[in-house]
């Protein structure tokens, strides 16, 4: 019974401790409140503590300052959405761009003749080659020859065996002020519009992703002696250390007599059937790394004239930050984001041209001759194909988005670097007596042959620099915190030493009265254990005062006695230590000790 009476008063004395404890952790929190509301530098907290003013007047200043917050709340969220979903900003580089450290712009020249008459006239009209030919041309084809053929992954290397050679089409050519041997600086490529020849193209390892079968012809190594394959990309550009001669080339500089010029020999006599309704040349300025779509953005270039291309140049930057906007937002793509099957380079024409591709495996279960190819169920398209390739190139274009369809639009984001190049024709008639007497591989023509046949393409620099667009976070880092300070300086007059102060009372200060707090407790502790007279060590005597403080003095000393620091019931379990349990109290690191003072 006995036992049960203690153990019930130990427990109730426990929940009183706890009880207590709690009421002093909450009582010291409330007044740290209550001296940082006093103390503090914002605006209007000292008003809700300040016990001067009636319970109305501090309500009142409660309700008002309730209000600020959740009108700062919604200018701050307002701020925070605009960060997160607000879209990039395009603004001008002050930071000039010289032409001479960009790649001149890629030209890729077709001839609008489909098949070369000296090269197909020995074709019978029941043979296969001439019902390639009829379909090439777009007239009607015997049904039954072209039943007959079954692989037509060899329409490449026919089209180049009856196309117009590029040595044939381009007589005369000079970039830079040099004069060039045009099959060193002109590659033959297979197009949408046959086989064309193109001007300062990447090399096809370059061009496309390892694996692809490559539409040009790889005829660099016979006239490459002196021209180095640079790969470059408008992302990260030139390499550091280049050759001495190198393609894709820059520009040598501004003007006319440092561009390109081209004098090509359309050879109308020997046409067939023209891609349009006229005879000259289709031509197609492009990106370096990017294929060129001839057929539907190409320009002419009319035989008997002379045409001058005064080129201008835009060029697209990004800022890094922008890899940590959301791509929804952003509405471009960085190199390292969009890996592309069939080209090196990720930009948005080669992207689309891939998407094409892929909806026409998908629909006609074949691509076009003129695609670039690298799995083994890509076949070639037949003649019976041609409508749904048709069907599906034309959709492209249209991007309806009632379909089902995933426009490819919406797969191919812009690219974030990127180099584009636009033109402003002039073209005139062909003067004969001048010209052949200024070009010496004309001579042997007649007026009449050169006003039908020859054209000349001049392409230049007007100006020397250019500056560049930059793409940009519409709210940066810094603008966000510079609104969110302003906002919350306009409300409540919030500074850094606002922030300190917040800092001190919600850290510093509750640290610091717990160390103390820790102090004393520890203190009293090693008071209590020492303040035993029959098992003192040997040589100290202890005067007991349970009413004052004490010290401990070796040798029989006096010891001195100062204000009571004690509780009453302190003093009161001080008074009831029983003889019997004073050696498990005593502890033996006290001697030796010649005083202890506390």
């Amino acid at each position: 019974m006995a036992s049960t009476c203690s153990s019930e008063s130990s427990k109730s004395l426990e929940s009183v401790v706890s009880d207590n404890r709690k009421k002093g952790l909450w009582n010291s929190l409330v007044q740290n409140v209550k001296e940082f509301c006093k103390n503090t530098t914002l605006h209007g907290l000292n008003y809700l503590v300040n016990e001067d003013l009636y319970p109305l007047e501090r309500i009142y200043f409660v309700l008002s300052f309730i209000s600020v917050v959740v009108i700062a709340g919604i200018f701050i969220s307002e701020v925070y959405s605009k960060w997160n979903t607000t879209p990039v900003i395009i603004s001008i580089n002050p930071k000039p761009t010289y032409i001479t450290n960009e790649p001149f712009p890629a030209l890729t020249i077709c001839n609008m003749n489909k098949a070369y008459k000296a090269k197909i006239q020995h074709f019978q009209k029941d043979s296969v080659e001439y019902a390639l030919i009829q379909m090439l041309c777009k007239r009607r084809v015997n049904v039954t020859v072209a039943n007959t053929i079954d692989d037509w992954s060899s329409l490449n290397e026919f089209i180049s065996d009856i196309s117009q050679p590029c040595e044939k089409m381009i007589i005369s050519c000079w970039f830079g002020g040099v004069k060039y041997d045009c099959l060193r600086i002109f590659h033959p490529i297979v197009t949408d519009e046959g086989l064309c020849c193109a001007f300062n193209l990447v090399h096809p390892k370059f061009l496309y992703a390892e694996g692809t079968q490559s539409l040009i012809k790889e005829t660099y190594s016979n006239h490459s002696d002196m021209d180095e394959a640079i790969s470059w990309n408008p992302e990260s550009g030139y390499p550091k250390k280049l050759p001495k001669h190198f393609y894709p080339r820059t520009a040598a500089g501004t003007g006319e007599s440092l561009g390109l010029t081209v004098i090509l020999n359309a050879e109308v006599d020997q046409y067939n059937c023209s891609s349009t309704n006229s005879v000259g040349f289709k031509m197609a300025m492009h990106n370096p790394n990017e294929r060129a779509n001839v057929r539907e953005v190409g320009l002419l270039l009319a035989a008997g004239y002379e045409t001058k291309a005064r080129v201008r140049m835009e060029k697209l930057e990004a800022d890094q930050k922008l890899h940590s906007v959301d791509l929804k937002y952003r509405q471009c793509e960085f190199q390292d984001e969009h890996k592309l099957n069939y080209f090196a380079t990720y930009t948005e024409s080669n992207c689309e041209a891939e998407c094409i591709a892929k909806t026409m495996m998908r629909h006609c279960r074949c691509l076009p001759h003129y695609m670039p190819k690298r799995y083994e169920n890509e076949t070639v398209c037949s003649i019976y194909d041609s409508r749904c390739v048709e069907r599906i190139r034309l959709h492209s274009m249209i991007n309806d988005d009632n379909d089902n369809e995933i426009e490819c639009d919406e797969v191919c984001l812009p690219s974030c670097y990127d180099l584009k190049f636009y033109a402003e024709f002039f073209s005139t008639p062909l003067e004969h007596g001048v010209f052949v007497s200024n070009n010496p591989s004309l001579r042997d023509m007649s007026e009449e042959y050169v006003e039908k046949n020859i054209a000349i393409l001049n392409m230049y620099y007007k100006d020397n620099s250019f500056h560049s667009n930059k793409q940009t976070e519409f709210i940066g880092m810094t603008d966000f915190m510079s609104s969110i300070g302003g906002l919350i300086g306009l409300f409540f007059g919030f500074s850094f030493i606002s922030l300190a102060e917040i800092i001190f009372y919600t850290l510093i200060r509750p640290c610091r009265k717990v160390r103390r707090k820790k102090s004393k407790i520890i203190s009293i502790k090693q008071a209590r254990k020492i303040n035993v007279s029959k098992y003192s060590p040997k040589g100290m005597k202890v005067r007991r005062n349970y009413l004052s403080p004490f010290i401990v003095n070796p040798y029989g000393r006096r010891i001195s006695q100062n204000i009571n620091y004690y509780p009453a019931n302190m003093n009161a379990d001080l008074l009831e230590i029983n003889d019997m349990d004073i050696p498990t109290i005593y502890k033996p690191q006290y001697k030796g000790r010649r005083s202890l003072i506390y």
